[in-house]
């Protein structure tokens, strides 16, 4: 179940990776280089440029060459980068900031009329103490009674 339920997520983050990808790529090349990467008529243009023995002499065209060239490996690094998101936590921290906006709580509570930390370490204590059962002094006089006699027959 689970391997079925990853290759299913890897496939979504696929599709909806390629498509992000070619649109992205598509409309830079459009608005830098006015070349459309989906059209036929762009790429006959560069082949009969190049057939013709064009030669790449500005700047422009090196660097058109090398987003060209560098299209395939932005898209694998970038695949590689999607599979590894945590999908769900971007999600649920949306719907989390949208929600928290709506509420007007302070950001932080401020209690007035506290006591100090050694105020309560003392009243816990108090406490304690007042929960212990008291000493029998019937058994405090009896030890000692014991230990009188214990020593006294050590003396003999």
């Amino acid at each position: 179940m689970k391997k079925a339920l990853k290759i299913i997520r890897n496939l979504i983050v696929f599709v909806l990776w390629t498509f992000l990808f070619v649109f992205l790529s598509q409309k830079l090349f459009i608005l830098i280089w006015n070349f459309d990467i989906l059209s036929p008529y762009s790429w006959n243009i560069i082949s009969d440029f190049w057939n013709k023995g064009g030669s790449f002499k500005t700047y422009q065209d090196i660097i058109f060459l090398t987003f060209l060239l560098s299209l395939p490996f932005l898209y694998f690094f970038g695949l590689r980068k999607a599979k590894k998101l945590n999908y769900a936590n971007m999600f649920l921290a949306v719907f989390h900031r949208f929600f928290n906006e709506k509420i007007d709580e302070p950001e932080r509570i401020v209690l007035k009329g506290m006591k100090s930390t050694q105020q309560y370490v003392d009243d816990v204590k108090n406490e304690l103490e007042s929960l212990k059962p008291e000493k029998n002094q019937e058994a405090s006089s009896i030890r000692a009674n014991v230990l009188k006699k214990i020593s006294e027959e050590t003396k003999k």
